[in-house]
């Protein structure tokens, strides 16, 4: 019995570790925005396709069900699809 409640407490110090951690990167990082936010933000494609799109594929490929990626994949092909469509197009284009 003893033995659980020192595993127990061996595992809330590391995630109170962790916790704090990722608390520390959040703050040291909370003015910084995301590549493909910015390149949303300057109407410019993002990288999406060749990161979240490979992985979707290859888990289709092998069955694996990956929905959040995918969720994610589609919602920034969305902003993809706005930005480009209320870009101003350029003379000669």
């Amino acid at each position: 019995m003893l033995r659980h409640f020192e595993n127990g407490q061996r595992r809330i110090k590391r995630t109170a570790c962790c916790i704090e951690n990722v608390t520390q990167a959040i703050s040291k990082h909370a003015g910084n925005k995301p590549s493909m936010l910015q390149d949303a933000l300057a109407g410019r494609r993002t990288e999406v396709e060749g990161i979240n799109g490979a992985v979707v594929a290859a888990a289709r490929e092998l069955n694996v069900p990956v929905v959040q990626t995918e969720t994610l994949l589609e919602l920034v092909r969305l902003v993809e699809a706005r930005v480009t469509a209320t870009r101003p197009k350029h003379v000669g284009a």
